[in-house]
């Protein structure tokens, strides 16, 4: 095994894809330029990363026992706020890189596509919360794995993973 620091990992900026995105964004468009920079932007990867830890960590501190308790009322309320900085950062990606069509798409990278199922299990669960309680349950045991993408954000992860 070889240390992180003897790996030299160059980030790369994307350049955009000189492609339509969604069928509405071509690549000169203000507003995807806008959400490329965002996307790209050293302190917003930060943030996800800070985010995503935060919500793993908040999962381990919830109370199985009693789902009405205090702690659970805020966490659960955290976990609406993860959940929207999250989807939030998928729609910036997907309209700057484009969603599935051309070459550097956001589906075409295995990891994406497992940020968009994490994510869309969190939104499933929050919109179907009060109807299936035994749907919601499994549900919201599949959010263990938001750490995942984690992997997505540690270089060195990813270097490991894909080796």
């Amino acid at each position: 095994p070889r240390r992180l620091s003897e790996l030299n990992i160059v980030e790369k900026v994307k350049p955009i894809p000189p492609y339509s995105s969604l069928f509405i964004f071509q690549h000169t468009n203000r507003f995807r330029i806008f959400c490329h920079r965002v996307c790209n932007h050293r302190a917003f990867g930060y943030i996800i990363l800070v985010c995503i830890l935060l919500s793993s960590i908040s999962l381990g501190a919830e109370d199985p026992v009693d789902s009405e308790s205090f702690r659970n009322r805020i966490l659960n309320t955290a976990d609406y706020f993860f959940t929207a900085v999250f989807t939030v950062e998928i729609c910036l990606k997907v309209i700057s890189y484009g969603l599935i069509l051309h070459p550097g798409a956001f589906c075409r990278n295995r990891f994406n596509i497992l940020d968009i199922v994490v994510v869309s299990v969190s939104l499933i669960s929050m919109v179907i919360k009060d109807r299936a309680m035994s749907v919601v349950k499994i549900l919201r045991v599949l959010r263990v794995l938001r750490p995942l993408r984690a992997i997505n954000r540690a270089k060195g992860l990813k270097v490991s993973i894909n080796n």
